[in-house]
């Protein structure tokens, strides 16, 4: 009879876990500030004439433990709040019909909505590129970790 003997040492529970939150917290982090960036390039590379850059400073990044998130500053609520106002830039928005009144008023405007500009749908390809680059860093640092264990 032949014997093996090997010394494998296996991570518990809570080694595991704690590499995985440290592995998470710092790259979800990085990868958070990628997607703002992403964000602000698509916002400035859109179209829009807005140069004050006020869109672009509305910009924050939220993050909670399993997620990072790019939206407009929160606090403010109501039609002129900088998240309603992203919103309108986002998706476009209706215009005011005319009124009729006048018998030879020709309006100028001949569209019933003004176009979205769709910043944060083009920043979307980005956003899915830099979550599998994070997930692939995740596992990468959570695997040296449990070898170094």
């Amino acid at each position: 009879m032949i014997e093996v003997q090997t010394d494998l040492k296996l991570p518990t529970a809570e080694q595991l876990s704690a590499a995985f939150r440290e592995a998470r917290d710092k790259f979800l982090t990085e990868g958070g500030e990628q997607l703002r960036q992403a964000v602000e390039r698509s916002i400035r590379t859109s179209g829009m004439t807005l140069r004050s850059g006020k869109i672009v400073a509305w910009q924050r990044l939220y993050r909670s433990k399993g997620y990072a998130a790019v939206r407009p500053i929160s606090g403010e609520t109501g039609a002129n709040s900088p998240g309603a106002i992203t919103n309108y830039l986002e998706g476009g928005h209706k215009i005011r019909g005319i009124s009729g009144q006048a018998a030879r008023y020709h309006p100028r405007i001949h569209v019933a909505r003004v176009p979205g500009f769709r910043f944060y749908e083009s920043a979307r390809q980005d956003a899915q590129k830099i979550a599998a680059d994070v997930a692939e860093r995740i596992s990468e640092a959570v695997a040296q970790k449990i070898n170094n264990i």
